[in-house]
C-alpha cells in the first residue's frame, strides 16, 4: 500500500513541479503516514499497546533515514544512469525495502524497547577501574598504569 501511494505521489508531484526532491519528499511524507499506521496496526500488531509516541519517534528517525537514501538513489538513476523515474522508483524502492523491514521489526516496533529495554542487550556493563590498594611497589606501578596516575 505504501509503495502505491508513494509511486504516485511521486510521479504526480514530479509532474506538477519537475523537481525531484520536492517529488521524493512529498510522496515520502504521504506514505509514511500510511505505512506507519499499517506497519503498526497490521504488519507488526502493535495495537492497543503503550508507545505509540515512542514508535512514532522512531519511525521518523528512520523515515528521515530512508528519504536520504531514497533521494540519494533516485538522483543517481535518473540523473547520471539516465534511467525513467518508474524504472528509478522502482528499483530504489526494491534496494530499500528489506532493510526498512527489518529497521522496523528490531527497532521502530519492538515491544520490548516501548518497556525501556535498551536496544543493545547481552553485553556486561563495563565498570570503571578500581584503585588499587596497597604499598608494594608492584602495587603502585600496576596503579600507575591506569590511566597514569597512581591511585593507592
Amino acid at each position: 500500500m505504501g509503495f502505491g501511494i508513494d509511486l504516485v505521489a511521486v510521479l504526480v508531484l514530479q509532474a506538477i513541479f519537475g523537481n525531484l526532491l520536492v517529488s521524493v519528499v512529498g510522496a515520502r511524507l504521504l506514505s509514511s503516514a500510511a505505512n506507519f499506521l499499517v506497519n503498526r496496526n497490521l504488519v507488526f500488531d502493535r495495537t492497543g499497546r503503550s508507545g505509540r509516541a515512542t514508535s512514532a519517534g522512531r519511525y521518523a528517525g528512520l523515515a528521515v533515514l530512508i528519504l536520504a537514501a531514497n533521494y540519494g538513489l533516485m538522483w543517481l538513476l535518473t540523473g547520471p544512469v539516465s534511467a525513467p523515474l518508474l524504472v528509478a522508483k522502482a528499483l530504489t524502492e526494491l534496494t530499500l525495502f528489506g532493510f526498512s523491514y527489518a529497521a522496523q521489526q528490531r527497532y521502530v516496533f519492538r515491544p520490548d524497547l516501548d518497556a525501556g529495554t535498551p536496544l543493545v542487550t547481552g553485553l556486561a556493563a563495563v565498570q570503571p577501574p578500581q584503585p588499587i590498594t596497597g604499598s608494594t611497589a608492584a602495587d603502585q606501578a600496576l596503579a600507575v598504569g591506569n590511566r597514569g596516575r597512581i591511585l593507592a
